[in-house]
């Protein structure tokens, strides 16, 4: 009898499928709603099959639900456990069951999908509005075709991601998102793996990249921007514009900061408001714009002397912006201040 008991009680494979997937939720959630969770994968399992043969007869319909534990959990249930631990990770103010650091983690990647797509939207409207006088330039000859469509596809998958997150149509940001993480590299017929690109390739990809996933925190519990968000665009072009002007006039490395200049001004606004959401994206984009400045160092070494001295300068700083804002995120840890994204 106890034998019985014993074979009773070993997990059967679903479950145990289950029981794996359930791991990716928060560990305090898992514990409070784990055992009910997976109560309720199987018994819906269980029914479905059971109501897909019901004609044959309640002996068929027992078979069918005994056949159901020995197979592994469908992608629709893992898509579904997913997106909730997604929601859960990365919370918005109204998602329930979330904790206070999984609400300002959110509200920080929100926020860094926002300005870590600024940069490249307003080089997409830069490319837009320059495109045809680049064109007649003598140095785009030397450009190939897959290079200057690659370029130009980031740019605008950019742009179109975060237009489509400020008016709100979040789905269809994520879509672009997710579209727009390969669509440049076919497009321009970039190489792959990752580590096959040139520093300057990955370096490019990697700036775009980690905005793009970030966009996965815009879920349906997430509220949509403010509408001073429609400003941030054109004055990020304009700004782009203004860098490429000292550029062209001499200002060594001055389309070397956009990155770090977004990080800092996130750092700033943290900082004066209080909030850890801010200051969480001011230490994610402080990192894309240290992991930039590192790839290009290489690359400068080239160049003469001065430039190099642009890119380490930049490189401090970025290290900088990133552990000021950690330490900046800790300190404000205790207050969970939601961000006014």
């Amino acid at each position: 009898m106890a034998e019985s008991s014993s074979s009773r009680a070993v997990p059967s494979p679903l479950e145990r499928g289950y029981r794996r997937v359930l791991r990716v939720l928060p560990r305090g959630y898992r514990a409070q709603w784990e055992e009910d969770m997976v109560a309720a994968l199987l018994d819906s399992e269980q029914e479905a099959a059971a109501r897909a043969v019901a004609a044959e007869g309640p002996a068929r319909q027992d078979e069918e639900r005994e056949l159901v534990l020995l197979q592994r959990p469908p992608l629709r249930e893992v898509a579904g456990v997913l997106g909730l631990a997604v929601r859960l990770h990365l919370a918005a103010p109204s998602t329930p069951g979330a904790t206070a650091r999984s609400r300002a983690v959110g509200d920080a990647v929100r926020l860094t999908a926002l300005l870590g797509l600024l940069v490249p939207a307003a080089f997409g409207v830069q490319q837009l509005v320059l495109l045809p006088w680049w064109a007649r330039q003598p140095g785009w000859s030397q450009v190939t075709r897959a290079d200057g469509t690659w370029w130009v596809a980031s740019g605008l998958v950019a742009l179109l991601t975060w237009t489509l997150l400020v008016a709100g149509h979040r789905r269809a940001a994520v879509g672009v998102a997710l579209a727009g993480v390969v669509a440049p590299w076919v497009a321009g017929g970039a190489q792959l793996p990752l580590w096959a690109l040139q520093p300057r390739e990955l370096v490019v990809w990697l700036v775009l990249l980690v905005p793009l996933l970030c966009t996965a925190a815009w879920h349906r519990d997430a509220p949509p921007p403010a509408r001073r968000w429609w400003w941030a665009l054109p004055a990020s072009a304009v700004v782009l514009l203004g860098l490429a002007g000292l550029q062209l006039v001499g200002a060594v490395g001055a389309l070397d900061t956009p990155d770090l200049v977004v990080a800092a001004a996130a750092l700033a606004v943290g900082w004066w408001r209080h909030d850890r959401g801010w200051c969480g994206a001011a230490v994610l984009l402080g990192g894309v714009a240290l992991v930039r400045a590192l790839a290009t160092l290489g690359y400068l070494t080239g160049l003469p002397e001065v430039y190099g001295l642009v890119g380490a300068a930049v490189t401090t700083a970025s290290g900088l912006v990133v552990v000021v804002a950690l330490a900046r995120w800790w300190r404000l840890a205790g207050q969970g201040r939601p961000a006014r994204v």
